[in-house]
């Protein structure tokens, strides 16, 4: 996100200062920096959805691979006879609906995670003192 934001800001510095840029002939300049930027933010947005899909990814083996052990084992004691059917099909599906909400849980606390360190910068920038006084009339 920082990084999208600086190159938003050095994007919107050029445009607003377009007259300077082209008295100066630094068109080409300010495109490759423009272009060197959005490439770091790609870069950078890149390895980050790479995570969360490696995440993602073991997450969801590691959930199946434990249902089919519980299956597995309670297969096991269905047909021993220390267990019926219905029990080992309710376990297994109060299990699966605890896990989609814990699962969602994670979810909303990434946004939460996002929320405030949006809010941690527009307080800083609240908090700053303006380099030149207020207008007193």
């Amino acid at each position: 996100q920082d990084a999208l934001a600086a190159t938003s800001q050095h994007a919107e510095e050029v445009i607003t200062s377009m007259r300077t840029v082209r008295q100066f002939a630094r068109e080409e300049n300010e495109a490759a920096r423009y272009g060197a930027m959005m490439s770091q933010t790609r870069q950078l947005a890149t390895s980050v959805g790479i995570a969360n899909s490696l995440l993602g990814t073991s997450i969801h083996v590691a959930a199946n691979v434990s249902l089919a052990c519980v299956l597995g084992y309670g297969g096991t004691l269905v047909v021993a006879g220390e267990m019926t059917a219905g029990v080992l099909t309710s376990f297994l599906l109060y299990s699966v609906y605890l896990g989609f909400n814990v699962g969602s849980l994670s979810g909303i606390y990434g946004d939460l995670m996002k929320a405030v360190g949006a809010s941690q910068r527009i307080f800083a920038i609240l908090d700053r003192d303006p380099l030149l006084p207020a207008y007193d009339s």
